[in-house]
């Protein structure tokens, strides 16, 4: 009965990314946040929910009448064993990348303490887990104008504001854990892109949407011209969707914020294995 219960939620996980349509980021002027979350982190919930339940309820006993069997619960002993496992290494990651700013030199921009990468190669982000900082490089000092910076900063702010990296974190772990599961890559690259969505938006309210748009622009041009430079962190500054960020900008002058979470509320679904543990019996 074990092994039918993990079934079934595999059919359920898989069939919610096949048949169901990926939602777009935005809808009517809204971010979409809720149908995306759902889309993507219901399915990975749903089978580690199913595992922890079955290791819970155990290879003895019955559960209606059918014998529980030790495949089915080494089976899902291992799956959490994985997830823990990638959970403890992107936290170790997180670790190393922490350890590492604290060897970056501390500057102010716009009242904003920020951590000095030196490199030509222009770069802005919010690097970390824990007390996440602003980090700048000096090639993206040297690229830009003060105003264009400053738009840059704001964006970066955008991302302190909303937490993206604690998010982000989780997200990115269970699309590890998920990583046979279909259409992740496309739905992951959804929530990155309403991500820089909303830090856009959020920058608009600083400074002039026009002036987040041109730096946009100025550093995906020189970034198409320099492909192979590599920096130690992911660059968000570079988006192969830009004519999506540059035309939401447009659309969205003033930086009006408007956000649908209402669909997250169904991620509740993903607990339903818990009800199976009251049929267990041992004995």
């Amino acid at each position: 009965m074990h092994l039918l219960l993990i079934v079934s939620s595999i059919f359920v996980a898989v069939g919610i990314r096949i048949f169901f349509p990926i939602p777009s980021p935005t809808e009517n002027g809204k971010l979409c946040w809720g149908k995306l979350l759902f889309h993507f982190a219901f399915p990975p919930l749903l089978l580690l929910m199913t595992a922890l339940v079955v290791v819970v309820m155990g290879y003895q006993g019955k559960m209606w009448g059918i014998k529980a069997g030790k495949f089915s619960y080494f089976l899902s002993l291992a799956f959490l064993i994985y997830a823990v496992f990638v959970i403890l290494k992107n936290l170790y990651q997180q670790w190393q990348i922490q350890s590492l700013l604290t060897n970056f030199p501390g500057i102010v921009i716009e009242d904003n303490p920020c951590k000095l990468l030196d490199t030509p190669f222009p770069y802005a982000a919010v690097v970390g887990l824990w007390n996440p900082q602003l980090v700048v490089s000096e090639g993206l000092i040297k690229l830009l104008s003060p105003p264009h910076l400053k738009s840059v900063i704001a964006h970066e702010l955008g991302h302190l504001y909303y937490r993206d990296t604690f998010l982000f974190f989780w997200l990115s772990c269970l699309k590890t854990i998920g990583f046979s599961l279909p259409k992740s890559e496309q739905i992951w690259e959804n929530l990155a892109l309403m991500r820089e969505l909303r830090a856009d938006l959020f920058a608009c309210q600083k400074v002039d949407h026009l002036l987040v748009a041109e730096s946009l622009i100025i550093i995906n041009s020189y970034l198409l011209n320099n492909r192979g430079e590599k920096l130690l962190f992911e660059c968000p500054l570079y988006s192969s969707r830009l004519g999506e960020r540059v035309e939401n900008l447009l659309e969205n002058r003033e930086g009006k914020l408007v956000e649908n979470y209402r669909e997250t509320f169904w991620l509740i679904l993903a607990f339903i294995p818990w009800i199976f543990l009251p049929f267990h019996s041992v004995g």
